[in-house]
């Protein structure tokens, strides 16, 4: 089974020049303008304020801006998984963290809706290499880790709650399935 997924680098700059922080940045210079007592910056930073306020109070119906570029690809496969051609085995893997809870459109309250690149790969090898990659998922995608899941709970690499966390499992007949198919699977 194979199940592929945008790897998503982030930027790695301090200041990103979107909308949102430059509007911001403007209504704090026409605020601080306006202290001078100049007519045309305190009404500037009155409709600077509404405009930001108002932009900011909109972010709910909006995606979340990309703050990085896709860079490759991630495929789970049952017994093992390759980051952009480079396939690691299952077996090869000593410690492992997957955080599989982010999807594109999900609310996030009064924010703007996510775009799924919150997703996290952070595998050390036996090697002592250590790889750390953020992918996008869509809705519902994780429960195409199914397979993998599996097998990182039968190589002791995670635990079954670690795997229901990864799976959103939290219903009880969907745990008790899980269970069923969990002990169904052995490693190779």
């Amino acid at each position: 089974m194979q199940n592929s997924y945008p790897i998503f680098e982030r930027n790695k700059r301090i200041f990103n020049p979107t909308r949102k922080n430059i509007l911001f940045l403007a209504m704090l210079l026409f605020a601080f303008l306006s202290l001078f007592g100049i007519k045309i910056f305190q009404v500037l930073a009155v409709l600077s304020f509404l405009f930001f306020f108002s932009y900011h109070g909109l972010a709910r119906f909006r995606k979340q801006a990309l703050n990085g570029v896709f860079a490759g690809i991630l495929i789970f496969n049952e017994h093992d998984l390759t980051i952009n051609n480079r396939k690691i085995e299952i077996s090869e893997i000593a410690k492992i963290y997957l955080r599989a809870n982010d999807y594109e459109g999900k609310g996030r309250g009064r924010q703007s809706a996510s775009n799924g690149t919150n997703n996290l790969l952070d595998i050390n090898l036996k090697s002592k290499e250590a790889i750390k990659v953020f992918f996008k998922m869509e809705f519902m995608q994780y429960e195409d880790l199914k397979p993998f899941v599996i097998s990182l709970i039968n190589y002791n690499l995670i635990d079954l709650e670690k795997g229901q966390e990864i799976l959103q499992l939290d219903d009880d007949y969907f745990i008790d399935q899980f269970k069923k198919e969990l002990n169904k699977k052995e490693p190779e």
